[in-house]
């Protein structure tokens, strides 16, 4: 089975590119339309988490990996940067907050590893009809 594994830059326009891409990921492996739609969807939300708040400054790098394992489809969105918290004032800032609650309704597991080194959210989708 095939393996999607995309590093690009942390910015809105690569979150729109790699939707596409883990869209037609999920789709090419037989997933029905509604696990496809959670899935782009909670991938989204973890993608412009990076974007929002892991890097000051400049954009770092984001990563996304997506494989099957046992019937299962699990996806990790990771960064290298740390948490900053956008301020109030600040372009393009919303009063979101709720992506990480969006992500844990949409997948069946969630596991988020912070550290110095960056982020990693591991998002499972269990029992999806792969062989």
């Amino acid at each position: 089975m095939t393996v999607l594994h995309r590093v690009v830059s942390a910015c809105a326009a690569e979150v729109t590119v790699l939707r596409r891409a883990i869209t037609s990921w999920a789709r090419a492996l037989g997933l029905d339309d509604d696990k496809v739609q959670d899935l782009a969807l909670a991938v989204h939300e973890a993608m412009a988490n990076v974007v929002d708040h892991a890097y000051r400054g400049d954009d770092g790098p984001m990563e996304v990996r997506a494989w099957p394992h046992q019937g299962s489809v699990i996806v990790v969105v990771s960064d290298h940067g740390s948490w900053r918290t956008p301020t109030p004032h600040a372009e393009g800032y919303t009063t979101r907050g709720r992506g990480l609650k969006l992500i844990k309704t949409l997948a069946d597991e969630v596991a988020v590893q912070a550290g110095e080194r960056g982020t990693a959210l591991r998002m499972t989708w269990s029992q999806v009809g792969l062989p």
